[in-house]
Protein backbone atom coordinates (compact mmCIF):
# COMPACT_ATOMS: atom_id res chain seq x y z
CA UNK A 1 0.00 0.00 0.00
CA UNK A 2 0.77 4.03 -0.71
CA UNK A 3 0.31 6.80 0.73
CA UNK A 4 -2.21 8.93 -1.26
CA UNK A 5 -2.98 5.86 -3.59
CA UNK A 6 -6.19 4.00 -4.18
CA UNK A 7 -5.92 0.25 -3.20
CA UNK A 8 -8.04 -2.64 -3.12
CA UNK A 9 -8.14 -4.92 -0.17
CA UNK A 10 -10.24 -8.20 -1.04
CA UNK A 11 -12.15 -10.22 1.81
CA UNK A 12 -13.20 -13.54 1.08
CA UNK A 13 -16.10 -15.06 4.12
CA UNK A 14 -15.63 -19.07 4.57
CA UNK A 15 -17.10 -21.39 6.59
CA UNK A 16 -15.66 -23.74 9.17
CA UNK A 17 -14.67 -26.25 6.07
CA UNK A 18 -12.79 -23.68 4.69
CA UNK A 19 -15.16 -23.21 1.72
CA UNK A 20 -16.27 -19.59 0.40
CA UNK A 21 -19.76 -18.95 1.46
CA UNK A 22 -22.13 -16.30 0.11
CA UNK A 23 -24.50 -14.64 2.81
CA UNK A 24 -27.21 -12.38 1.11
CA UNK A 25 -27.35 -8.74 3.26
CA UNK A 26 -24.33 -9.57 5.94
CA UNK A 27 -22.93 -6.31 6.49
CA UNK A 28 -19.13 -6.23 6.26
CA UNK A 29 -16.95 -3.05 7.64
CA UNK A 30 -13.27 -2.37 7.84
CA UNK A 31 -11.38 -0.10 9.30
CA UNK A 32 -7.66 0.68 9.48
CA UNK A 33 -6.69 1.32 12.75
CA UNK A 34 -2.83 3.19 13.09
CA UNK A 35 -0.35 0.48 15.11
CA UNK A 36 3.30 0.46 15.47
CA UNK A 37 4.97 -2.69 14.02
CA UNK A 38 5.88 -4.00 17.49
CA UNK A 39 3.22 -4.35 20.07
CA UNK A 40 3.94 -2.10 22.75
CA UNK A 41 3.26 -3.61 26.25
CA UNK A 42 0.93 -1.48 29.07
CA UNK A 43 3.70 -1.04 31.42
CA UNK A 44 6.09 0.65 29.07
CA UNK A 45 3.86 2.57 27.52
CA UNK A 46 3.09 3.98 31.21
CA UNK A 47 6.44 4.43 32.03
CA UNK A 48 6.81 6.63 28.58
CA UNK A 49 3.72 8.51 29.58
CA UNK A 50 5.05 9.68 32.78
CA UNK A 51 8.27 10.07 31.22
CA UNK A 52 6.99 13.29 29.40
CA UNK A 53 3.80 13.95 31.91
CA UNK A 54 6.14 14.46 34.66
CA UNK A 55 9.78 15.10 34.19
CA UNK A 56 12.46 15.55 36.37
CA UNK A 57 13.40 18.84 37.19
CA UNK A 58 16.54 18.73 35.39
CA UNK A 59 15.38 17.13 32.26
CA UNK A 60 15.95 20.57 30.83
CA UNK A 61 18.64 22.00 32.43
CA UNK A 62 16.75 23.22 34.99
CA UNK A 63 14.39 25.43 33.05
CA UNK A 64 10.75 25.00 32.73
CA UNK A 65 9.20 22.67 30.27
CA UNK A 66 9.48 24.65 26.80
CA UNK A 67 5.84 26.44 25.42
CA UNK A 68 5.38 24.97 21.83
CA UNK A 69 2.62 27.19 21.40
CA UNK A 70 4.58 29.39 20.16
CA UNK A 71 4.87 29.50 16.44
CA UNK A 72 8.21 28.93 14.59
CA UNK A 73 9.61 32.56 12.57
CA UNK A 74 12.37 33.64 11.02
CA UNK A 75 14.96 35.22 13.63
CA UNK A 76 16.39 38.55 12.78
CA UNK A 77 19.66 39.85 14.58
CA UNK A 78 22.01 42.15 13.83
CA UNK A 79 21.26 41.92 10.15
CA UNK A 80 21.59 38.56 9.64
CA UNK A 81 18.39 35.76 9.42
CA UNK A 82 19.11 33.37 11.50
CA UNK A 83 16.57 29.95 10.28
CA UNK A 84 17.42 27.52 13.70
CA UNK A 85 14.40 27.49 16.19
CA UNK A 86 16.79 27.40 18.94
CA UNK A 87 17.60 31.16 18.10
CA UNK A 88 13.74 32.09 18.49
CA UNK A 89 14.02 33.86 22.27
CA UNK A 90 11.16 31.64 23.36
CA UNK A 91 13.37 28.45 22.53
CA UNK A 92 17.11 29.87 23.27
CA UNK A 93 17.15 27.93 26.59
CA UNK A 94 16.92 24.67 24.41
CA UNK A 95 18.65 22.36 22.55
CA UNK A 96 17.08 20.52 19.31
CA UNK A 97 17.12 17.27 21.15
CA UNK A 98 15.51 18.64 23.77
CA UNK A 99 12.66 20.31 21.74
CA UNK A 100 12.22 17.36 19.74
CA UNK A 101 12.25 15.19 22.85
CA UNK A 102 9.29 17.02 23.83
CA UNK A 103 7.37 17.87 20.72
CA UNK A 104 4.25 15.65 20.35
CA UNK A 105 4.00 12.47 18.45
CA UNK A 106 1.72 13.23 15.38
CA UNK A 107 -0.93 11.20 15.91
CA UNK A 108 -2.25 9.20 12.80
CA UNK A 109 -6.05 8.78 12.77
CA UNK A 110 -8.48 5.73 12.16
CA UNK A 111 -9.93 4.83 8.55
CA UNK A 112 -12.97 3.37 7.42
CA UNK A 113 -13.37 1.91 4.12
CA UNK A 114 -15.64 1.44 1.38
CA UNK A 115 -16.42 -2.04 1.14
CA UNK A 116 -18.79 -3.72 -1.76
CA UNK A 117 -20.32 -6.94 -2.14
CA UNK A 118 -19.34 -8.79 -5.02
CA UNK A 119 -22.44 -11.49 -4.89
CA UNK A 120 -19.71 -14.79 -4.58
CA UNK A 121 -18.69 -14.58 -1.45
CA UNK A 122 -15.97 -12.21 -2.06
CA UNK A 123 -16.01 -8.51 -0.76
CA UNK A 124 -13.90 -5.80 -2.14
CA UNK A 125 -12.47 -2.78 -0.02
CA UNK A 126 -11.63 0.50 -1.42
CA UNK A 127 -8.95 2.42 0.85
CA UNK A 128 -6.69 5.50 0.33
CA UNK A 129 -4.47 5.47 3.19
CA UNK A 130 -3.91 9.45 4.32
CA UNK A 131 -0.38 8.60 6.13
CA UNK A 132 2.12 6.36 6.11
CA UNK A 133 2.86 3.31 9.01
CA UNK A 134 1.58 0.06 10.43
CA UNK A 135 -1.90 -0.05 10.44
CA UNK A 136 -4.14 -3.24 11.75
CA UNK A 137 -7.03 -4.29 10.08
CA UNK A 138 -9.80 -4.07 12.34
CA UNK A 139 -13.22 -6.73 10.38
CA UNK A 140 -16.34 -6.23 11.61
CA UNK A 141 -19.18 -8.96 10.95
CA UNK A 142 -22.48 -8.18 11.32
CA UNK A 143 -21.88 -6.14 13.98
CA UNK A 144 -19.45 -8.65 15.34
CA UNK A 145 -15.40 -8.26 15.94
CA UNK A 146 -12.87 -10.54 14.46
CA UNK A 147 -10.57 -11.98 16.58
CA UNK A 148 -7.60 -12.45 13.89
CA UNK A 149 -5.87 -8.85 12.99
CA UNK A 150 -4.06 -8.29 9.72
CA UNK A 151 -1.35 -5.79 10.03
CA UNK A 152 -0.54 -3.75 7.00
CA UNK A 153 2.84 -1.19 5.99
CA UNK A 154 1.85 1.95 3.61
CA UNK A 155 4.98 3.44 2.48
CA UNK A 156 5.58 6.33 1.03
CA UNK A 157 4.95 6.57 -2.78
CA UNK A 158 7.32 6.53 -5.45
CA UNK A 159 8.63 10.23 -6.15
CA UNK A 160 7.52 11.83 -9.44
CA UNK A 161 4.99 9.24 -10.23
CA UNK A 162 1.10 10.87 -9.38
CA UNK A 163 -1.62 8.33 -8.15
CA UNK A 164 -3.38 5.72 -10.76
CA UNK A 165 -6.60 7.48 -12.12
CA UNK A 166 -9.74 6.30 -11.60
CA UNK A 167 -12.04 4.15 -13.36
CA UNK A 168 -14.28 7.42 -14.36
CA UNK A 169 -16.06 6.84 -17.12
CA UNK A 170 -16.33 10.73 -18.70
CA UNK A 171 -19.28 11.65 -20.79
CA UNK A 172 -18.37 12.93 -23.94
CA UNK A 173 -19.55 16.62 -24.88
CA UNK A 174 -21.30 16.94 -27.92
CA UNK A 175 -18.91 19.62 -30.35
CA UNK A 176 -22.08 22.56 -31.32
CA UNK A 177 -22.86 22.24 -34.67
CA UNK A 178 -21.64 24.67 -36.88
CA UNK A 179 -23.28 24.47 -40.52
CA UNK A 180 -26.00 27.26 -41.39
CA UNK A 181 -28.59 27.09 -44.44
CA UNK A 182 -29.61 30.37 -46.34
CA UNK A 183 -33.45 29.99 -46.36
CA UNK A 184 -34.56 33.24 -47.99
CA UNK A 185 -37.28 33.66 -50.03
CA UNK A 186 -37.33 36.03 -53.30
CA UNK A 187 -33.81 36.77 -52.78
CA UNK A 188 -30.76 37.46 -54.87
CA UNK A 189 -28.98 36.17 -51.52
CA UNK A 190 -27.34 36.94 -48.58
CA UNK A 191 -24.70 39.47 -48.28
CA UNK A 192 -21.30 38.65 -46.81
CA UNK A 193 -19.72 41.53 -45.03
CA UNK A 194 -15.66 42.27 -43.87
CA UNK A 195 -17.19 42.89 -40.21
CA UNK A 196 -20.25 42.11 -38.00
CA UNK A 197 -22.32 45.87 -38.78
CA UNK A 198 -24.59 46.33 -41.54
CA UNK A 199 -22.52 49.60 -42.64
CA UNK A 200 -19.61 47.35 -43.07
CA UNK A 201 -18.38 46.71 -47.04
CA UNK A 202 -19.89 43.63 -49.02
CA UNK A 203 -17.49 41.18 -50.17
CA UNK A 204 -19.36 38.54 -51.21
CA UNK A 205 -22.91 36.69 -51.35
CA UNK A 206 -24.82 33.37 -50.67
CA UNK A 207 -26.81 32.12 -52.88
CA UNK A 208 -30.62 30.54 -51.83
CA UNK A 209 -30.72 26.76 -50.09
CA UNK A 210 -26.54 27.36 -49.95
CA UNK A 211 -24.92 26.50 -46.65
CA UNK A 212 -21.91 27.57 -45.16
CA UNK A 213 -19.68 26.52 -41.73
CA UNK A 214 -18.62 29.73 -39.20
CA UNK A 215 -16.18 29.66 -36.70
CA UNK A 216 -17.39 32.26 -34.01
CA UNK A 217 -20.91 33.51 -33.01
CA UNK A 218 -21.34 37.37 -31.57
CA UNK A 219 -24.56 39.28 -31.11
CA UNK A 220 -25.16 42.90 -31.50
CA UNK A 221 -27.83 45.52 -32.17
CA UNK A 222 -28.30 44.40 -35.54
CA UNK A 223 -28.55 40.40 -34.31
CA UNK A 224 -26.51 37.60 -34.31
CA UNK A 225 -22.94 37.71 -36.61
CA UNK A 226 -21.43 34.39 -37.58
CA UNK A 227 -18.20 34.49 -38.71
CA UNK A 228 -17.09 32.40 -41.67
CA UNK A 229 -14.15 29.81 -41.95
CA UNK A 230 -11.55 29.83 -44.58
CA UNK A 231 -13.39 27.19 -46.85
CA UNK A 232 -16.44 29.57 -47.21
CA UNK A 233 -14.84 32.52 -47.30
CA UNK A 234 -12.83 31.07 -50.12
CA UNK A 235 -16.55 29.73 -52.08
CA UNK A 236 -18.36 32.94 -51.94
CA UNK A 237 -16.04 36.16 -51.35
CA UNK A 238 -13.80 37.37 -53.46
CA UNK A 239 -9.80 36.51 -53.19
CA UNK A 240 -7.83 38.55 -50.75
CA UNK A 241 -10.17 38.13 -47.25
CA UNK A 242 -9.29 36.27 -44.21
CA UNK A 243 -12.20 37.47 -42.45
CA UNK A 244 -15.77 37.36 -43.38
CA UNK A 245 -19.32 37.78 -41.29
CA UNK A 246 -22.88 37.39 -42.47
CA UNK A 247 -25.99 38.03 -40.70
CA UNK A 248 -27.60 34.75 -38.96
CA UNK A 249 -30.67 36.76 -37.51
CA UNK A 250 -31.86 40.12 -38.00
CA UNK A 251 -32.57 41.68 -35.28
CA UNK A 252 -34.55 45.28 -36.59
CA UNK A 253 -36.58 42.48 -38.94
CA UNK A 254 -37.37 39.56 -36.28
CA UNK A 255 -36.01 37.37 -38.97
CA UNK A 256 -33.90 34.12 -39.06
CA UNK A 257 -31.98 33.93 -42.19
CA UNK A 258 -29.62 30.84 -41.38
CA UNK A 259 -30.95 27.80 -40.10
CA UNK A 260 -29.23 25.26 -38.72
CA UNK A 261 -29.21 21.39 -39.22
CA UNK A 262 -29.42 18.59 -36.47
CA UNK A 263 -27.56 19.42 -33.72
CA UNK A 264 -27.28 20.96 -30.33
CA UNK A 265 -28.41 24.75 -29.72
CA UNK A 266 -26.04 27.79 -30.06
CA UNK A 267 -27.21 31.64 -29.16
CA UNK A 268 -29.17 32.15 -32.13
CA UNK A 269 -31.34 29.01 -31.64
CA UNK A 270 -31.60 30.27 -27.99
CA UNK A 271 -33.33 33.71 -28.79
CA UNK A 272 -36.95 33.89 -27.47
CA UNK A 273 -39.51 35.72 -29.33
CA UNK A 274 -40.17 37.88 -26.41
CA UNK A 275 -36.23 38.56 -27.34
CA UNK A 276 -37.50 40.24 -30.47
CA UNK A 277 -37.24 43.79 -31.31
CA UNK A 278 -38.92 44.49 -34.37
CA UNK A 279 -37.94 47.92 -35.89
CA UNK A 280 -40.04 49.48 -38.48
CA UNK A 281 -38.22 50.72 -42.04
CA UNK A 282 -39.27 52.58 -44.90
CA UNK A 283 -37.95 49.94 -47.38
CA UNK A 284 -36.11 47.21 -47.52
CA UNK A 285 -34.35 46.22 -51.30
CA UNK A 286 -32.40 43.01 -50.22
CA UNK A 287 -31.54 41.20 -46.80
Amino acid sequence: MKCGWPGTITILTRDQYGEIVHVPGMKIEVNAVPTDKNDISTNEQGRKIRRVSQPDPMTFGGHPHPVLDIPYEVTINNKMCFYAITIMKAYQNYSFEELRFTSPIVKRSSESMLVRPNGDGSYSATWTPASTGWYSLMINIDGYSKEEIHKVEVKEPPQGLHPPAQNVVKKHEQQPNRIRRFVGKNSAGLRIRAHPSLQSEQIGLIPVNCTITFVEETHNDDGVWLRLNSATIKEYCNSGYVEAWCLAYNQHLGKTLLLTTEGPKTMLESISAKDTIVRKRPEVIAQ
